[in-house]
């Protein structure tokens, strides 16, 4: 797989394709920038890696500050949203894949949040 970025057509947040399956990506995340609600991946572990920066993370209502070197990994179905204050830099692995990358494509671009969950049910739900 050749490096492909995304830029968020609102907030400039940047992620940059790295392989395949498992999904593995860097997520540049802008300084103040929330990386949007409560949500869960019903068939998909999610692990963080912080590279730069500091992000906190919430899983299940309780607040874990993630700072250079950190990894954290989220269950399938775990409740979990992130944030940062100073912008941070992610290497951040979906397993499996299943369709995250084209969910984000079209997230991206501008696709309403709501179509987009009710076609991407098993990668993506709301609490």
């Amino acid at each position: 797989m050749a490096e492909d970025t995304v830029s968020h057509h609102l907030t400039g947040e940047r992620i940059t394709f790295l392989q395949a399956d498992p999904l593995v990506m860097h997520n540049d995340v802008p300084a103040g920038e929330a990386r949007g609600r409560e949500h869960s991946h019903p068939s998909q572990s999610e692990t963080f890696e912080v590279l730069r920066g500091s992000y906190m993370l919430v899983v299940d209502g309780e607040e874990r500050l993630l700072n250079v070197g950190d990894t954290a990994e989220i269950a399938p179905g775990t409740v979990h949203r992130g944030g940062t204050d100073d912008g941070a830099l992610l290497r951040i692995t979906f397993t499996p894949a299943l369709r995250w990358e084209q969910f984000v494509r079209r997230l991206f671009a501008g696709e309403p949040a709501a179509r987009l969950l009710h076609h991407f049910r098993d990668e993506i739900s709301l609490p």
